[in-house]
Protein backbone atom coordinates (compact mmCIF):
# COMPACT_ATOMS: atom_id res chain seq x y z
CA UNK A 1 0.00 0.00 0.00
CA UNK A 2 1.45 3.72 -0.54
CA UNK A 3 1.92 6.20 2.27
CA UNK A 4 -1.03 8.49 2.82
CA UNK A 5 1.62 11.95 2.74
CA UNK A 6 0.36 14.69 0.73
CA UNK A 7 -3.48 14.13 1.39
CA UNK A 8 -5.78 15.45 3.64
CA UNK A 9 -7.16 13.35 6.02
CA UNK A 10 -10.81 14.59 5.08
CA UNK A 11 -10.20 13.52 1.57
CA UNK A 12 -12.59 10.55 0.51
CA UNK A 13 -9.32 9.22 -1.60
CA UNK A 14 -7.32 8.86 2.03
CA UNK A 15 -9.92 5.92 2.82
CA UNK A 16 -8.52 4.18 -0.13
CA UNK A 17 -4.61 5.33 -0.14
CA UNK A 18 -2.89 2.15 -2.16
CA UNK A 19 -6.31 0.42 -3.11
CA UNK A 20 -6.01 1.73 -6.95
CA UNK A 21 -2.56 0.57 -7.06
CA UNK A 22 -3.69 -2.63 -6.06
CA UNK A 23 -6.36 -2.25 -8.21
CA UNK A 24 -4.50 -1.96 -11.31
CA UNK A 25 -1.99 -5.10 -10.49
CA UNK A 26 -5.55 -6.83 -10.16
CA UNK A 27 -6.62 -5.66 -13.51
CA UNK A 28 -3.47 -5.99 -15.45
CA UNK A 29 -3.07 -9.79 -14.44
CA UNK A 30 -6.25 -10.39 -15.41
CA UNK A 31 -6.53 -8.53 -18.47
CA UNK A 32 -2.73 -10.34 -19.28
CA UNK A 33 -5.28 -13.65 -19.24
CA UNK A 34 -6.70 -12.91 -22.34
CA UNK A 35 -9.90 -14.14 -20.54
CA UNK A 36 -12.88 -12.93 -19.48
CA UNK A 37 -13.59 -16.02 -17.12
CA UNK A 38 -14.61 -15.57 -13.24
CA UNK A 39 -12.41 -18.53 -12.97
CA UNK A 40 -9.54 -16.74 -13.97
CA UNK A 41 -10.19 -13.34 -11.91
CA UNK A 42 -10.58 -15.26 -8.41
CA UNK A 43 -7.71 -17.31 -9.44
CA UNK A 44 -5.77 -13.79 -9.31
CA UNK A 45 -7.73 -12.69 -6.54
CA UNK A 46 -6.47 -15.59 -4.21
CA UNK A 47 -3.13 -15.41 -5.38
CA UNK A 48 -2.87 -11.31 -4.30
CA UNK A 49 -5.02 -12.06 -1.17
CA UNK A 50 -7.15 -9.48 -2.04
CA UNK A 51 -9.85 -9.98 0.65
CA UNK A 52 -7.20 -8.63 3.13
CA UNK A 53 -7.84 -5.05 2.23
CA UNK A 54 -10.03 -4.76 4.64
CA UNK A 55 -7.93 -6.00 7.32
CA UNK A 56 -6.16 -2.67 9.30
CA UNK A 57 -9.33 -0.31 9.84
CA UNK A 58 -9.03 1.81 13.26
CA UNK A 59 -12.97 1.57 13.42
CA UNK A 60 -16.06 0.91 12.19
CA UNK A 61 -15.95 4.30 10.68
CA UNK A 62 -12.72 4.09 9.05
CA UNK A 63 -13.80 0.68 7.91
CA UNK A 64 -17.37 1.76 6.60
CA UNK A 65 -15.57 4.77 4.81
CA UNK A 66 -13.34 2.49 2.87
CA UNK A 67 -15.60 -0.31 1.72
CA UNK A 68 -17.90 2.55 0.65
CA UNK A 69 -15.19 4.45 -1.30
CA UNK A 70 -13.46 1.34 -2.93
CA UNK A 71 -17.12 -0.11 -4.42
CA UNK A 72 -17.26 3.45 -5.85
CA UNK A 73 -13.52 3.13 -7.48
CA UNK A 74 -14.20 0.20 -8.69
CA UNK A 75 -17.45 1.09 -10.38
CA UNK A 76 -15.85 4.10 -12.30
CA UNK A 77 -13.70 1.06 -13.41
CA UNK A 78 -16.63 -0.69 -14.71
CA UNK A 79 -18.00 1.99 -16.59
CA UNK A 80 -17.17 3.27 -20.15
CA UNK A 81 -14.48 4.29 -21.54
CA UNK A 82 -13.00 1.16 -20.52
CA UNK A 83 -12.16 -1.71 -22.59
CA UNK A 84 -14.37 -4.16 -22.35
CA UNK A 85 -12.46 -6.78 -20.44
CA UNK A 86 -11.19 -4.53 -18.26
CA UNK A 87 -14.96 -3.64 -17.12
CA UNK A 88 -15.52 -7.96 -17.07
CA UNK A 89 -12.50 -7.43 -14.35
CA UNK A 90 -14.15 -4.84 -12.97
CA UNK A 91 -17.46 -6.29 -12.74
CA UNK A 92 -15.58 -9.62 -10.80
CA UNK A 93 -13.92 -6.89 -8.14
CA UNK A 94 -17.32 -5.44 -7.00
CA UNK A 95 -18.92 -8.99 -7.19
CA UNK A 96 -15.90 -10.07 -4.59
CA UNK A 97 -15.85 -6.71 -3.01
CA UNK A 98 -19.48 -6.31 -1.87
CA UNK A 99 -19.75 -10.41 -0.66
CA UNK A 100 -16.58 -10.26 1.29
CA UNK A 101 -17.16 -7.20 3.10
CA UNK A 102 -17.14 -7.44 7.27
CA UNK A 103 -19.58 -5.00 7.45
CA UNK A 104 -23.58 -5.67 8.52
CA UNK A 105 -25.70 -4.49 7.11
CA UNK A 106 -23.60 -4.21 3.60
CA UNK A 107 -21.99 -0.94 2.24
CA UNK A 108 -23.87 -0.28 -1.02
CA UNK A 109 -22.58 0.87 -4.49
CA UNK A 110 -24.20 4.18 -5.26
CA UNK A 111 -25.48 4.39 -8.66
CA UNK A 112 -26.94 7.11 -10.64
CA UNK A 113 -29.52 6.87 -13.24
CA UNK A 114 -26.88 7.94 -15.91
CA UNK A 115 -24.66 4.85 -14.72
CA UNK A 116 -27.67 2.47 -14.08
CA UNK A 117 -28.05 2.72 -17.89
CA UNK A 118 -24.93 2.36 -19.05
CA UNK A 119 -24.87 -1.09 -16.78
CA UNK A 120 -27.64 -2.20 -18.27
CA UNK A 121 -26.36 -1.52 -21.85
CA UNK A 122 -23.29 -3.78 -20.55
CA UNK A 123 -25.49 -6.11 -19.32
CA UNK A 124 -27.34 -6.19 -22.56
CA UNK A 125 -23.61 -7.40 -23.98
CA UNK A 126 -23.06 -10.03 -21.42
CA UNK A 127 -26.02 -11.43 -22.71
CA UNK A 128 -25.34 -11.23 -26.51
CA UNK A 129 -21.82 -12.92 -26.33
CA UNK A 130 -23.14 -15.42 -23.35
CA UNK A 131 -20.51 -14.51 -21.10
CA UNK A 132 -22.96 -16.30 -18.13
CA UNK A 133 -20.47 -16.48 -15.66
CA UNK A 134 -19.67 -12.70 -15.59
CA UNK A 135 -23.91 -12.02 -15.82
CA UNK A 136 -24.41 -14.45 -13.11
CA UNK A 137 -22.42 -12.22 -10.98
CA UNK A 138 -24.45 -9.42 -12.19
CA UNK A 139 -27.57 -10.57 -11.56
CA UNK A 140 -26.52 -11.82 -7.78
CA UNK A 141 -25.39 -8.22 -6.82
CA UNK A 142 -29.14 -7.47 -8.08
CA UNK A 143 -30.82 -9.80 -6.29
CA UNK A 144 -29.07 -9.31 -3.31
CA UNK A 145 -29.76 -5.52 -3.36
CA UNK A 146 -26.48 -4.31 -3.88
CA UNK A 147 -27.10 -1.03 -5.62
CA UNK A 148 -28.25 2.07 -3.99
CA UNK A 149 -29.72 4.86 -6.48
CA UNK A 150 -29.01 8.20 -5.89
CA UNK A 151 -29.58 11.70 -7.61
CA UNK A 152 -25.65 12.42 -7.18
CA UNK A 153 -22.34 9.64 -7.19
CA UNK A 154 -21.22 10.69 -3.70
CA UNK A 155 -22.81 11.59 -0.04
CA UNK A 156 -21.32 14.75 -0.12
CA UNK A 157 -21.05 17.84 -2.40
CA UNK A 158 -18.34 20.86 -2.94
CA UNK A 159 -14.50 20.93 -3.65
CA UNK A 160 -14.15 17.73 -2.22
CA UNK A 161 -16.42 15.78 -4.49
CA UNK A 162 -15.06 17.39 -7.18
CA UNK A 163 -11.50 16.34 -5.96
CA UNK A 164 -12.31 13.44 -5.90
CA UNK A 165 -14.19 12.28 -8.95
CA UNK A 166 -11.38 14.17 -10.75
CA UNK A 167 -8.64 12.01 -9.33
CA UNK A 168 -10.54 8.96 -9.96
CA UNK A 169 -10.82 10.09 -13.82
CA UNK A 170 -6.98 10.08 -13.83
CA UNK A 171 -6.57 6.86 -13.10
CA UNK A 172 -6.10 3.80 -14.89
CA UNK A 173 -5.72 5.74 -18.74
CA UNK A 174 -3.79 2.57 -20.81
CA UNK A 175 -7.06 0.40 -19.67
CA UNK A 176 -9.36 2.62 -21.46
CA UNK A 177 -10.60 2.82 -25.16
CA UNK A 178 -8.66 4.75 -27.08
CA UNK A 179 -11.50 7.77 -28.34
CA UNK A 180 -12.01 7.96 -31.83
CA UNK A 181 -10.90 11.68 -33.21
CA UNK A 182 -12.64 10.62 -36.46
CA UNK A 183 -15.93 9.68 -34.80
CA UNK A 184 -15.63 13.14 -32.84
CA UNK A 185 -15.30 15.08 -36.52
CA UNK A 186 -18.25 13.36 -37.43
CA UNK A 187 -20.41 13.68 -34.16
CA UNK A 188 -19.97 17.74 -34.87
CA UNK A 189 -20.18 20.62 -37.38
CA UNK A 190 -16.63 20.13 -38.14
CA UNK A 191 -17.57 19.19 -42.23
CA UNK A 192 -20.13 21.53 -42.28
CA UNK A 193 -17.46 24.08 -41.50
CA UNK A 194 -14.62 23.07 -44.42
CA UNK A 195 -17.55 22.68 -46.53
CA UNK A 196 -18.02 26.29 -46.02
CA UNK A 197 -14.35 27.26 -46.05
CA UNK A 198 -13.73 25.24 -49.28
CA UNK A 199 -16.78 26.64 -50.92
CA UNK A 200 -15.22 30.45 -50.01
CA UNK A 201 -12.17 29.26 -51.00
CA UNK A 202 -12.72 28.10 -54.30
CA UNK A 203 -15.10 31.62 -55.00
CA UNK A 204 -11.63 33.29 -54.71
CA UNK A 205 -9.99 31.11 -57.04
CA UNK A 206 -12.83 31.80 -59.61
CA UNK A 207 -12.70 35.88 -58.89
CA UNK A 208 -8.79 35.79 -59.72
CA UNK A 209 -9.67 33.56 -62.78
CA UNK A 210 -11.86 36.34 -64.78
CA UNK A 211 -15.41 38.41 -62.97
CA UNK A 212 -17.26 35.65 -65.29
CA UNK A 213 -15.26 32.55 -64.40
CA UNK A 214 -17.22 29.11 -62.68
CA UNK A 215 -14.05 27.33 -62.31
CA UNK A 216 -10.80 28.29 -61.23
CA UNK A 217 -7.65 28.47 -63.61
CA UNK A 218 -5.87 25.23 -63.96
CA UNK A 219 -2.77 26.69 -62.34
CA UNK A 220 -5.29 27.15 -59.41
CA UNK A 221 -7.34 24.25 -59.68
CA UNK A 222 -5.02 22.25 -56.98
CA UNK A 223 -7.71 20.72 -54.23
CA UNK A 224 -11.01 18.82 -55.89
CA UNK A 225 -14.50 20.48 -55.65
CA UNK A 226 -16.23 18.02 -53.48
CA UNK A 227 -13.76 18.11 -50.60
CA UNK A 228 -15.14 18.03 -47.80
CA UNK A 229 -17.97 15.24 -49.43
CA UNK A 230 -14.55 12.95 -49.88
CA UNK A 231 -13.36 13.55 -46.85
CA UNK A 232 -16.67 12.90 -44.72
CA UNK A 233 -17.18 9.64 -46.79
CA UNK A 234 -13.78 8.39 -46.39
CA UNK A 235 -14.21 9.16 -42.27
CA UNK A 236 -17.42 7.34 -41.81
CA UNK A 237 -16.15 4.39 -43.94
CA UNK A 238 -13.28 4.08 -41.74
CA UNK A 239 -15.44 4.57 -38.10
CA UNK A 240 -17.55 1.31 -39.36
CA UNK A 241 -14.18 -0.98 -40.08
CA UNK A 242 -13.01 0.23 -37.10
CA UNK A 243 -16.46 -1.07 -35.45
CA UNK A 244 -16.18 -4.55 -37.30
CA UNK A 245 -12.74 -4.77 -36.50
CA UNK A 246 -13.65 -4.35 -32.24
CA UNK A 247 -17.00 -6.64 -32.85
CA UNK A 248 -14.21 -9.33 -34.59
CA UNK A 249 -11.70 -8.85 -31.43
CA UNK A 250 -14.77 -9.40 -28.80
CA UNK A 251 -15.88 -12.09 -30.55
CA UNK A 252 -12.57 -13.56 -30.09
CA UNK A 253 -11.95 -13.07 -26.58
CA UNK A 254 -14.85 -14.90 -26.18
CA UNK A 255 -14.46 -17.68 -28.13
CA UNK A 256 -10.87 -17.99 -26.20
CA UNK A 257 -12.38 -17.61 -22.82
CA UNK A 258 -14.82 -20.60 -23.69
CA UNK A 259 -12.36 -22.39 -25.19
CA UNK A 260 -9.69 -22.06 -21.71
CA UNK A 261 -12.79 -22.82 -19.23
CA UNK A 262 -13.15 -26.51 -21.39
CA UNK A 263 -9.71 -26.87 -21.61
CA UNK A 264 -9.55 -26.54 -18.00
CA UNK A 265 -12.82 -28.82 -17.47
CA UNK A 266 -14.96 -25.99 -16.14
CA UNK A 267 -18.05 -27.42 -18.62
CA UNK A 268 -20.12 -28.11 -16.42
CA UNK A 269 -20.04 -24.31 -14.01
CA UNK A 270 -20.55 -23.00 -17.41
CA UNK A 271 -23.79 -24.54 -18.30
CA UNK A 272 -25.16 -24.11 -14.42
CA UNK A 273 -24.48 -20.19 -15.20
CA UNK A 274 -26.06 -20.63 -18.14
CA UNK A 275 -29.29 -21.91 -16.70
CA UNK A 276 -29.09 -19.36 -13.97
CA UNK A 277 -28.95 -16.87 -16.15
CA UNK A 278 -31.80 -17.56 -18.20
CA UNK A 279 -33.66 -18.59 -15.16
CA UNK A 280 -33.48 -14.73 -13.40
CA UNK A 281 -33.81 -12.92 -17.08
CA UNK A 282 -37.30 -14.73 -17.14
CA UNK A 283 -37.87 -13.68 -13.52
CA UNK A 284 -37.03 -9.89 -14.14
CA UNK A 285 -39.17 -9.90 -16.99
Amino acid sequence: MADTEGLDNKSPLYFITGFPTDCEKLLSAFEATGSVRYENFSSIWREMKFSRVYCGRESQRELSMFTCEALRFALKMWLPPYKFQTRVGALYLIYGMYFSQPLEPKEKLRVTLPEWEQVLEFERELVEQQHHDAHYCFLKLKLSSAFLFVAVSLSMMGPLANMALNDMDKFGEHFKEKNSQLRELTETDNFEQLRAIHSQYHSMKCSLTGSDAVMPDVSLNMVQADLASTFKKWAVLSIKQNNEALRLLKAFLKHRSFALTLQNGGRRGVEEAAFYSQKQRRQWR
